[in-house]
């Protein structure tokens, strides 16, 4: 991200909108980005988002201002003053893990081999699946075997509302929606429970401020009044309900550190999907997006990946 650390003027009239409103709902990125001389050189594609609170350009952090994501490349401006920011705590990284052990299976060293040259995020999942941390995962928070299958994965476009908490008006809740691509990276389903446990996974080596909308927007999909729209097994192009609202949903972070060649799994409690009155007098669910107790993780795992470089049979 190029920015400036100078603040114009038209910055500065803005954000004496934004601090009187403490919102200012579906601005264009690529807009609001030139007009406010933080731009982006690459083209803001529609699934734009600011995963890590530490990448938001500097004039907003420095005046109390964040970005949320609302679809098609728009984003919703909020004083983190009135609005608590839904980001994760850095200091999670310091806090104590639970060492997993992992399993090794033989007979895949072209596997492994492709693995520690091809490394990305799915790259990164992929070598947590071979090395049984998500067995032991899912043995230790859904109390199962350990055998599970993946589920749907990748991006899809979707609409959906969410919530945000006014600290301001006492813990008033005002509405927003979303209507873009959703993107999520893995999602697996263990045995005999109603569960499904939703993964996001990032390479980084500072930080872990990630943004709680990469963990919570997922969550839409198997929330019953989302409505996923793409081509089903009717081969249209129609918008759809979920049905999958029974299931409890938990999300996970998954992230590695590749110069301490360590993963960390941050497991968060179960996601609270919240009934609300919509304005057309019917009840929906969804989920209150800076939630502080809902993006602090219950449980952290670190794997050992140090077994991608060794010399295995």
């Amino acid at each position: 991200m190029v920015e400036r650390k100078t603040i114009t003027s038209t910055f500065k009239r803005h954000w004496q909108e934004y601090r009187q409103q403490a919102h200012n709902r579906h601005n264009k990125f690529s807009v609001f980005s030139e007009d406010h001389d933080f731009r982006n050189p690459s083209n803001i594609p529609s699934s734009f988002s600011i995963d890590f609170y530490s990448q938001m350009p500097r004039p907003l952090r420095s005046n109390h201002l964040y970005i949320v994501p609302s679809g098609g490349g728009n984003c919703i401006v909020f004083d983190s003053q009135v609005f608590p920011p839904p980001y994760l705590d850095p200091s999670i990284q310091n806090a104590s893990a639970v060492p997993l052990p992992i399993s090794i299976r033989k007979g895949f060293r072209n596997l492994r081999e492709a693995l520690s040259f091809q490394w990305n995020e799915q790259s990164f999942i992929r070598a947590l699946h071979f090395c049984g941390a998500f067995v032991e995962v899912s043995k230790r928070v859904c109390k199962t075997t350990g055998d599970y299958q993946c589920g749907p994965s990748g991006h899809i476009r979707s609409c959906f509302p969410f919530w945000m908490r006014d600290v301001k008006r006492k813990n008033r809740l005002f509405r927003f929606v979303y209507d873009g691509i959703v993107d999520l990276d893995e999602c697996i389903y263990p045995r005999d429970v109603n569960t499904v446990m939703l993964i996001e996974a990032k390479i980084r080596s500072d930080q872990s401020d990630l943004g709680w909308h990469k963990l919570a927007f997922p969550c839409y999909r198997f929330i019953d009044n989302s409505r996923a729209i793409g081509v089903f097994r009717t081969g249209s192009s129609e918008m759809v309900p979920s049905f999958a609202n029974g299931a409890r949903i938990i999300p996970m972070y998954c992230e590695f550190n590749p110069v301490r060649k360590l993963a960390s799994i941050y497991v968060f409690s179960e996601i609270r999907k919240r009934r609300f009155l919509s304005e057309f007098d019917d009840f929906r669910r969804g989920i209150i997006l800076n939630q502080t107790l809902q993006f602090r993780p219950r449980l952290i795992f670190k794997v050992d990946m140090n077994w991608i470089d060794q010399d295995f049979p």
